[in-house]
């Protein structure tokens, strides 16, 4: 069996003996039973920016029909890219009874730094996207980039992220032609399939943009309809229309209005004289001695934290009736997301419009935003 036979999926997250050639045996350096060693125990594991890769755990001598390992040097970190052995013929091991994965644990400890989110090992099980993978860098596929008047143009994209219905991937290289999109854009992709030669090819489509005036985006009607669309179609070109609706628009924010100690003490103070009677606070001013602090309030669901914002004041019901309520742009509220990190694994995702039609940024997708030219006169 070899790799560019077998594919990536035969080595990965797999233990495999690979021979010891003249390309690997430096890999094997300082490690028990060199000398004697004629092949090199590996597992497989993806570096996102390397490649697929062989972690080197030990020598291997074959006795008979039979291999034999010896023990590790974990002193050291030893790994072969794998096509640097795509040619040869390896053995696998599938180590049903955790013999190995015991034995090297200590090694294998080290790459779960590798391990990706949920939607990326997602789309790495996904075969009908192998006809577009790289047989190395198994995350990045040929997209045919495709808009109107223009010639269809593929350009290699890297997988971020895959939702119920849809692949986001971030643009590797720039296009020959203007598409709207540039080098380290985020979008998403759809995959066809030929009726007639069954080749499946990825693509994303891409439309022109209407330019807008700020009083379209005051009612936040606009960011409403964008997300409405998305739920509906979920394809590439509104997925671009949400993203560049949200680089301009402004949001509502619920936020803890906290105040110093001296005004602290002040309303506590009205309260007490106010005794059964809070109504006849209402009308009442209070000049504060310091400055008050706006803090945004945090939505949590089980371990996940989120930075609620909304399309206008009222879409926070009754929710926001115990908050103060501001209003900044959303890139303002992108770096408000960011810099919150009082949360253990800190904020990963903006939700706006909680508590009716939803849409959630990944925080991958803020920069995303963030590059997006105004569409604004």
């Amino acid at each position: 069996m070899k790799y560019t036979e077998a594919g990536f999926r035969a080595v990965y997250h797999h233990f495999a003996v690979f021979p010891l050639t003249d390309a690997t045996r430096s890999a094997i350096k300082d490690f028990p039973g060199e000398k004697t060693a004629d092949g090199i125990l590996t597992y497989g594991y993806y570096d996102r920016e390397a490649g697929m890769t062989l972690e080197v755990l030990g020598c291997a001598r074959k006795h008979g029909e039979f291999w034999q390992f010896a023990d590790s040097n974990n002193l050291i970190r030893s790994f072969i890219r794998a096509d640097a052995a795509a040619d040869e013929d390896f053995c696998l091991f599938m180590d049903e009874d955790g013999t190995l994965a015991g034995r090297y644990a200590e090694k294998l400890e080290i790459l779960k730094a590798y391990d990706p989110s949920e939607g990326i090992e997602k789309s790495r099980r996904m075969g009908f996207l192998d006809e577009s993978r790289h047989p190395q860098y198994i995350d990045d596929v040929q997209v045919f980039l495709e808009k109107e008047g223009l010639k269809p143009e593929g350009c290699w994209a890297r997988i971020i992220d895959v939702s119920e219905r849809r692949l986001w991937a971030k643009l590797l290289n720039e296009p020959g032609q203007d598409f709207g999109i540039h080098e380290g854009d985020n979008f998403t992709f759809n995959v066809h399939k030929d009726e007639e030669t069954g080749k499946i090819t990825c693509r994303a489509y891409f439309s022109p943009r209407r330019k807008m005036k700020r009083e379209d985006f005051e009612d936040g009607s606009l960011m409403k309809d964008a997300i409405h669309r998305f739920h509906e179609g979920g394809d590439n070109d509104a997925l671009f229309e949400l993203l560049q609706i949200l680089r301009d628009s402004y949001v509502w924010i619920p936020c803890n209005a906290i105040v110093g100690e001296d005004d602290r003490k002040t309303v506590e103070h009205m309260i007490e004289e106010a005794g059964d009677d809070l109504k006849s606070m209402i009308g009442k001013t209070i000049t504060t001695q310091g400055s008050i602090r706006m803090v945004p309030d945090i939505l949590q669901h089980h371990d996940q934290y989120f930075f609620p914002v909304f399309s206008t004041a009222e879409d926070m019901g009754e929710y926001g009736k115990q908050f103060s309520r501001v209003q900044e742009h959303f890139l303002r509220a992108i770096g408000m997301a960011r810099s919150n990190n009082k949360y253990e694994g800190g904020l990963t995702e903006i939700v706006i419009n909680a508590f009716s039609e939803v849409f959630i940024l990944p925080k991958e997708l803020y920069e995303a935003v963030e590059q997006m030219d105004s569409r604004l006169e």
